[in-house]
């Protein structure tokens, strides 16, 4: 015969295979020297102070917004080291130009020279052909010599421009790897503060009432990445028993996905919960054994039906969704009401914060190890979504 609760019903104390389990949150390092504020792990969820929390999260914005006005900066620097390296290149086109035009003006003139230095030796009187060449000669010289020098002053320009292209060319490089550095670090702790927001909103009061925020997938999702093998029956998956749970307690309004933490944490990550008992009802501290389940769902609609009545001060069979769970409360439609309605505890554990120490368990560390697992959970989805 299952056993069934009433006003005096002793203390669930579930088996707990999975006591021991404690909750850390591992952040790593983003951008190493750029002053980026990083949340230290801890034993437990319990153990980290909410009001460091609320300043790491406030410092880290801030940061965030530091490192914007940076990554914008460098941008800046870029976009006008890049103008100043058109305007050289340009420059350089142009004293390359100019420095083959006076070449070629220079090869010009010697060809001119040369022809005039031919027709000096023409049949004309000895004064006047040495006067052409003697003045051929000191024109050819003295014009050689400037465009010598215009070409030794083009080449200078031309080797300043070079060093100045490359200088630019390395300061763009510099404020670009500046930008990039920036935008990663950035994008790290933007990272970094939403997983330190979930924690925040895990760590604050959690009601047993209210609508899951994660999904069955998320669920499932963490799951596996826990490498545990579940047992479940009927060949169940753990995203269709999520399911179940975000289903069941959409019905009664409670949090199915900290529900399932509590499974998770109360079957010893299911690896052994074929019975379909998911919550260790009836493994109390003066109980003989617990009852098995019909099904998946009947065991997960009696756990929730369960945390309504304590999280609901006045829960009553008429505010349920389905009829009592006939397994716990009573096969008898007219006793399972009555038991439902004069539960003992009903109201007495509002928040996941006041569950353990009489309320669901004996263990004092009760609540503690439920909100570590939800924890876990939340932040592989924020993770990951």
């Amino acid at each position: 015969m299952s056993r069934r609760p009433t006003t005096t019903n002793p203390v669930h104390r579930r088996r707990l295979r999975g006591a021991g389990v404690v909750f850390a949150v591992a952040v790593a390092t983003v951008g190493a020297g750029i002053g980026v504020v990083a949340t230290t792990p801890a034993a437990d969820a319990q153990e980290v102070s909410v009001t460091r929390l609320q300043r790491e999260i406030a410092d880290n914005s801030a940061r965030i917004d530091e490192l914007g006005r940076v990554a914008a900066e460098a941008q800046r620097r870029v976009e006008t080291l890049g103008t100043e390296i058109d305007a050289t290149q340009v420059r350089v086109f142009l004293t390359s130009q100019q420095s083959a035009a006076v070449r070629e003006e220079m090869r010009a003139r010697a060809a001119t020279l040369y022809v005039t230095g031919r027709a000096g030796t023409s049949p004309l009187s000895g004064t006047h052909r040495f006067a052409d060449a003697a003045s051929a000669a000191h024109y050819g010289d003295g014009a050689a010599q400037a465009d010598r020098a215009l070409v030794a002053r083009l080449a200078d320009t031309a080797a300043q421009l070079d060093a100045d292209l490359a200088y630019l060319h390395d300061q763009q490089d510099r404020a670009d790897a500046e930008r990039a550095t920036a935008v990663r670090a950035r994008s790290d702790l933007e990272s970094l503060l939403a997983r330190q927001k979930t924690l925040l909103a895990a760590l604050d009061v959690i009601p047993v009432m209210g609508s899951a925020r994660l999904t069955a997938r998320q669920i499932a999702d963490w799951y596996a990445t826990t490498g545990m093998e579940p047992r479940l029956s009927g060949g169940l998956s753990i995203r269709d028993l999520a399911e179940i749970f975000l289903q069941e307690g959409a019905d009664e309004g409670v949090r199915g996905d900290v529900a399932f933490a509590q499974a998770v944490l109360e079957t010893g990550y299911f690896r052994g919960a074929t019975d379909n008992n998911y919550s260790g009802l009836g493994a109390c501290d003066s109980c003989s054994g617990e009852p098995g389940f019909p099904s998946p769902r009947d065991g997960v609609r009696a756990q929730i039906q369960l945390l309504k009545n304590y999280g609901d001060p006045d829960s009553t069979t008429a505010t349920l969704h389905h009829p009592p769970d006939p397994t716990w409360w009573g096969s008898d439609p007219v006793r399972a009401a009555s038991n439902f309605d004069s539960f003992y505890a009903k109201g007495r554990a509002q928040t996941w914060q006041t569950m353990g120490r009489g309320n669901w368990a004996t263990d004092p560390n009760y609540a503690t190890k439920v909100i570590g697992i939800f924890v876990r959970m939340s932040v592989y989805a924020a993770d990951h979504a």
